[in-house]
């Protein structure tokens, strides 16, 4: 491209060149001069403003694409690039969590959320990207992998994704199971982390929730921790000694009682 670019400039040199020498010889007379510069400085006028068409139609595409992120894209590209160098060819538009449940008849619920409760029956993450045609019409390798609160890695998957011009949707292929997984990590806010071509591309954040049951087994053990600290009486006041006030008291109330 900047090859075929710098032909045209040092044909428009040439021409150039040739053009004034021919005016200035006065070949084809003043007038003729006058209108091979003129048709020549047209002529250049019209190149450049095909260049800088062509730059702006470059910049077109980037901008129509932005514009397409969604507000957790947007967090999630922010958040991979200030963890790594951030080179990856394509553009995150949207990332997530799908959440898939079977209702009573066995028919598959699927929604997408940013919070999670252990109530439910498994996880599903996906990206969306936009793969630009010079990257497109080849295999991806996008990497899935879940965090917990403190890091730990609760799930970890990766796919191989054949990804043409445009937008392409990635679900990952396997799913985190949730309602009775004994081995989840602690709830709270967990990481979604997709790498696409081994390039880390976002960083999503969730959160999880405990179970119904979880929940209500705790509101139950502070009830009655609230309850017992009512009813116990601090047996650290009976051990601490009479103020001046107390003991003048009693005084007063033993005198009386021997007066009558």
């Amino acid at each position: 491209m900047q090859q075929g670019k710098r032909g045209t400039y040092i044909w428009l040199g040439i021409m150039g060149v040739v053009v004034v020498g021919v005016a200035l010889s006065g070949a084809i007379g003043a007038v003729g001069g006058l209108l091979a510069i003129g048709g020549y400085a047209a002529l250049l006028a019209a190149i450049f403003a095909s260049d800088r068409l062509g730059q702006l139609q470059n910049v077109i595409p980037t901008l129509t694409v932005s514009a397409r992120m969604t507000p957790a894209a947007r967090d999630a590209v922010s958040r991979a690039r200030r963890l790594s160098s951030y080179t990856t060819d394509e553009t995150v538009t949207d990332v997530g969590i799908i959440v898939n449940e079977r209702d009573r008849n066995n028919r598959l619920n699927r929604r997408i959320t940013a919070s999670v409760s252990l109530d439910e029956a498994a996880i599903q993450p996906y990206i969306k990207i936009n793969v630009p045609p010079a990257y497109s019409q080849r295999v991806a390798l996008v990497s899935f992998e879940v965090l917990d609160k403190t890091g730990k890695v609760q799930f970890t998957r990766q796919v191989e994704q054949y990804v043409r011009d445009g937008e392409n949707l990635i679900a990952c292929d396997q799913q985190l199971p949730m309602r009775g997984n004994d081995k989840l990590g602690r709830t709270g806010t967990w990481d979604l982390r997709v790498s696409v071509n081994g390039t880390l591309a976002a960083v999503h954040s969730f959160g999880v929730t405990p179970s119904v049951a979880v929940q209500r087994s705790r509101l139950a053990d502070d009830g009655e921790a609230r309850a017992a600290a009512i009813s116990v009486p601090d047996e650290k006041d009976d051990d601490m000694p009479l103020s001046l006030e107390d003991l003048l008291r009693e005084q007063r109330g033993g005198t009386s009682s021997r007066g009558s």
